[in-house]
């Protein structure tokens, strides 16, 4: 994706935002993996100077991912941009910033 919400919201309107997004006439998007969005970190110079792109604006990112802590699947894995750090949110309803991927 181009570019960003940021702050959007809970995890479920975050999916669904992903899912409903229609960018440059294309469909499919989705919420990046953890893996993924680890990628779009290392890269994120280089994205951001891309033709049409938004430079990353905010903090964590939501991914995907579950997050296994103490064996409680509920979590969800986040990635900070700006350092790289990825941490575990247990509240979905927490407002983290999204930037949506799809398949090639």
């Amino acid at each position: 994706q181009k570019g960003q919400l940021v702050e959007y919201g809970d995890y479920t309107e975050v999916k669904r935002y992903c899912k409903d997004l229609n960018e440059d006439g294309l469909s499919g998007w989705r919420l990046p993996t953890l893996i993924e969005l680890w990628g779009i970190y290392r890269n994120k110079t280089r994205i951001a100077s891309s033709t049409g792109a938004t430079a990353f604006s905010g903090y964590y990112y939501w991914t995907s991912s579950t997050f296994i802590n103490k064996g409680d699947s509920g979590y969800r894995s986040l990635v900070s941009i700006p350092t790289g750090e990825i941490s575990a949110c247990s509240n979905v309803d927490y407002d983290e910033c999204i930037r949506c991927v799809r398949d090639i």
